[in-house]
């Protein structure tokens, strides 16, 4: 099982290796751990408060529900009702399955599975749209966090040339091609440095979350 050991403090070189993990429900895992320690290096940032890593954990951790294939077996609880006790050697037999890679083109079970119509096939489809949207989102935003964190220290002031050339590596415009939303985010966050009033704190991390969702 391929995998990529991470420091309390992921660097963007961590985000570029964890992105060429070929199997979908292993780099969903490296997702979601690197989002955690993404989300507490931001708290100190942020005095505590939740901050967009802290959503787009637990939003990871649901995605790799349906990667891993998870929904079916829900569906297929909802179906068994009072006879919902065949769950336990189905839940044996489906994590076999997705060890031997069941929705891993790469594989041969998977191989096999793409090419012949079986009930698996909505399944499929769900978990490769769903780690595609995971990889595409993580690739993007959380590089931009490890770049922050690694190359503008706490104290940096808003007007300074460090926060400056950080500032200038974001493509000019709206999305989806621009990331002006980005921009602004990152400058809400580091604004709250040099704000004392907490109302003020908080409206700060609730703007610069609510523009990284808007990208």
């Amino acid at each position: 099982m391929e995998t990529i050991s991470l420091s309390k403090y992921p660097k963007a070189a961590d985000i570029k290796n964890i992105c060429q993990i070929e199997n979908k429900a292993v780099r969903n895992l490296q997702i979601t751990y690197c989002y955690y320690l993404l989300s507490q290096a931001m708290q100190i940032r942020t005095d505590q408060y939740a901050n967009w890593c802290t959503f787009a954990t637990w939003a990871s951790r649901q995605a790799g529900k349906t990667i891993r294939g998870e929904d079916f077996l829900e569906s297929l609880e909802r179906k068994l009702g009072k006879k919902a006790f065949y769950m336990e050697p189905l839940q044996s037999v489906n994590r076999w399955l997705l060890k031997k890679g069941l929705f891993e083109p790469q594989t041969t079970l998977g191989r096999i599975v793409k090419e012949i119509h079986t009930p698996f096939d909505a399944f499929e489809k769900a978990s490769e749209a769903v780690a595609d949207g995971n990889l595409k989102v993580f690739a993007e935003i959380a590089e931009q966090f490890a770049l922050f964190l690694q190359s503008v220290p706490k104290a940096t002031k808003i007007n300074s040339p460090g926060m400056e050339l950080f500032l200038n590596g974001f493509e000019k415009g709206m999305p989806p091609a621009g990331q002006d939303y980005l921009k602004q985010a990152f400058l809400h966050y580091q604004k709250i440095q040099s704000e004392t009033d907490p109302i003020i704190k908080v409206s700060l991390v609730l703007l610069a979350n609510l523009k990284i969702g808007l990208h």
